[in-house]
C-alpha cells in the first residue's frame, strides 16, 4: 500500500506543478476560452468512423444524451464533463479488464450478484471495446471543442493511476463475493480512495492543453532502452 500511495502522491505533485506553470501563462481569473464552439460530438463521431472505429445505435444515443447535458454550461463546466465522463469510461473498462482476470468462482459470484456486471465473458469484452471507443470519441471531441487532447496530457496520468490501483480493485472484487473483511484492507481502500479523489480533483483543475513532459521524457527513455535490448 504504502509504495502505491507513494506513487501517487508523486502523481499528485507532478498535477500540481504542472497547473501551477500553466497558470503563469494565462490570466487565472480569466474564464476558459472554448476554442471551437461549433464543434460537436457528430463531428467527433464522423471523424471516429474516418479511423474504422463502430459506432453502435446504444452508443450514439448515449453519446447525443451527454451532449445535451452539456448545453447551457460555460466552456469550464463541459470541459470538466467531457473529463468526468472520459474517467468513468476508463474506470469501467479497467474493471471489466480485472473482471476477465479473476477466477471463474469469483466471476460467477459477481454475475449473481448483479446484472450490472457483464454475464459472460465475451459480453465483459463488448463492454471494453465499446469504453475504449467512447474514450476515443470523446477525445476528439475534447480536442476540436476545447483543444484538450494531446499526448501525455491529464489522461496519460489518470491511465497510469488506473494501472497502479488495479491490484487494490481485483482484491475489493474478490472480497466482495467472498464476503471476507479484513481491517488491514479495508484501510487500504479507503486510503487508496481518499488520494485517488485528490487525483482525480487536481486532474480536472488543469487547464486545457497542459501537457506533462516529464510523462514524455520517461517514455522516450523507455523507447531508447528498448531499442537497446538484445533481440532474442
Amino acid at each position: 500500500m504504502n509504495l502505491l500511495l507513494a506513487t501517487i502522491a508523486v502523481l499528485l505533485v507532478m498535477i500540481i506543478l504542472v497547473g501551477f506553470r500553466a497558470a503563469r501563462r494565462q490570466d487565472a481569473d480569466a474564464p476558459m476560452t472554448v476554442r471551437n464552439p461549433d464543434f460537436t460530438l457528430a463531428d467527433a463521431c464522423r471523424l471516429a468512423k474516418d479511423e474504422q472505429l463502430d459506432i453502435d445505435a446504444g452508443l450514439r444515443q448515449g453519446l447525443d444524451a451527454f451532449e445535451s447535458g452539456l448545453q447551457g454550461l460555460s466552456g469550464a463546466a463541459a470541459l470538466t464533463a467531457t473529463r468526468k465522463r472520459i474517467m468513468e469510461c476508463v474506470d469501467e473498462r479497467v474493471m471489466q479488464e480485472e473482471i476477465l482476470e479473476l477466477g471463474d468462482d469469483i466471476k460467477q459470484g459477481l454475475r449473481q450478484a448483479s446484472s450490472d456486471f457483464p454475464q459472460s465473458d465475451p459480453e465483459a469484452r463488448e463492454r471494453i471495446a465499446r469504453h475504449a471507443i467512447e474514450i476515443r470519441i470523446l477525445r476528439l471531441f475534447a480536442g476540436g471543442r476545447f483543444e484538450d487532447a494531446q499526448a501525455f496530457d491529464w489522461l496519460a496520468v489518470y491511465e497510469k493511476a488506473a494501472g497502479m490501483r488495479r491490484k487494490a480493485l481485483r482484491s475489493y472484487l474478490e472480497r466482495a463475493v467472498t464476503g471476507e473483511t479484513l481491517d488491514a484492507e479495508e484501510a487500504r481502500q479507503q486510503a487508496i480512495s481518499m488520494v485517488d479523489g485528490q487525483l482525480r480533483a487536481r486532474l480536472l483543475q488543469l487547464p486545457a492543453g497542459a501537457r506533462f513532459e516529464q510523462l514524455a521524457r520517461e517514455a522516450a527513455e523507455e523507447s531508447t532502452d528498448s531499442e537497446k535490448e538484445p533481440s532474442a
